[in-house]
């Protein structure tokens, strides 16, 4: 979200599974661009601890829980009660010309899109996208 687009989406099937490999072994690198606000020190730390490969370092599974990733510094001012119960406010709410206003969306055509076909083998079976994990 800090970027604009998912940080484990690759060009294609393969590049994605290869990012998501790359993540659960510890290595990621943060996008260049977007807005530098987006990308201080305090956002990269809190990135950084919530993905530690190991549980028991990782940012809110120690015993303090969620509560310790809501004291983290980067989300000083959220209030965790507003957001649990879904009433804080939105940063920022687009115009709109009416309930199907789509214009914000980008436009999505089909027939340029990349189509592959995945098979599931079953518990026992590998399912050969992520043999990797």
């Amino acid at each position: 979200m800090l970027a604009g687009y998912s940080p484990f989406a690759g060009d294609n099937v393969e590049d994605t599974v290869n990012v998501c490999a790359l993540v659960v072994e510890g290595h990621f690198e943060f996008p260049e661009g977007g807005e530098p606000s987006n990308f201080d020190g305090m956002s990269r730390d809190f990135v950084r601890r919530l993905l530690v490969k190991d549980p028991l370092r990782r940012l809110g599974c120690g015993r303090g829980g969620v509560g310790d990733a809501w004291a983290h510094p980067w989300l000083a001012g959220y209030n965790p009660d507003l957001v649990q119960r879904r009433i804080l406010q939105a940063p920022w709410v687009p115009p709109l010309q009416g309930a199907m206003d789509l214009s914000h969306f980008e436009v999505f055509d089909e027939e340029e899109t990349e189509h592959t076909t995945m098979t599931y083998d079953g518990p026992d079976g590998p399912d050969l996208a992520w043999a990797a994990f």
